[in-house]
């Protein structure tokens, strides 16, 4: 199962260099962060006026997934300050976070 914020057109922003900032993200935050960083990213694609409607409809989907992800820790009872990376890696174990990125 790969990480639902992963888009083949923004592989290059999640996995550079090595260094996987979902996974960064994720050791650096709770499942309550991580829902208001979604909330931010949803409402700013839908918002963002720069002539790539469909890319960014396609990005705001994906934040929704991941939202969806989350909500779905806190009804496995994690609670919203629970670190994200611990939860993900008990619940998903198999997640992929990479789309085959440069690396």
């Amino acid at each position: 199962m790969k990480h639902p914020v992963l888009l083949q057109e923004s592989a290059s922003h999640y996995d550079t260099a090595g260094q996987n900032n979902i996974i960064e993200f994720e050791q650096e935050t709770n499942i309550a962060g991580a829902i208001g960083a979604c909330q931010y990213n949803i409402i700013k694609y839908r918002n963002r006026k720069k002539g790539q409607d469909e890319l960014d409809l396609k990005k705001q989907n994906t934040f929704e997934a991941w939202i969806d992800l989350l909500d779905g820790l806190l009804g496995k009872g994690y609670s919203p300050l629970h670190n994200l990376r611990d939860a993900m890696v008990h619940e998903y174990p198999g997640m992929e976070y990479s789309l085959g990125a440069q690396s």
